[in-house]
């Protein structure tokens, strides 16, 4: 495989995954929209790497 070939496949697979995640931002953001405007508040869960961090209390150094 050429270099010029790896580097192609590199940015095409770099620009799916952003134009996914762009996607995925988007709705996200109308959802919240459209939830408020109709008067309904979302809860969004907190990720579980956060709650173990928060469980943990810190010990002083």
């Amino acid at each position: 495989m050429s270099v010029l070939t790896s580097m192609t496949t590199a940015v095409t697979a770099a620009l799916t995954i952003a134009g996914g995640v762009a996607a995925a931002n988007t709705f996200a953001d109308e959802d919240i929209e459209l939830g408020s405007n109709a008067g309904i508040e979302r809860q969004l869960p907190s990720a579980p790497l956060a709650k173990s961090i928060h469980a943990q209390p810190t010990q002083p150094l």
